[in-house]
């Protein structure tokens, strides 16, 4: 969450963090950021697995859409 927070304010994305379930993170935002906002979060999975060191590469995945429902 940490890598998240900080790579979203450097790159300026406006969202609004909703909810945080395990290692589930689900955000609001203009849809035009959507894309950016989907990458940002799968890097940083990705980059926290790497400083933690961990013996497997941790990716991380988004999904898009307009409610609950369409991201799960």
């Amino acid at each position: 969450m940490g890598i998240s927070d900080r790579r979203i304010k450097e790159e300026g994305i406006d969202c609004k963090l909703l909810t945080v379930m395990h290692d589930e993170q689900n955000f609001e935002c203009n849809p035009s950021q959507a894309k950016k906002l989907a990458i940002i979060l799968e890097e940083a999975a990705t980059e926290a697995g790497e400083l933690l060191e961990f013996k497997c590469r941790m990716d991380g995945s988004s999904k898009i859409g307009n409610n609950w429902y369409e991201i799960h």
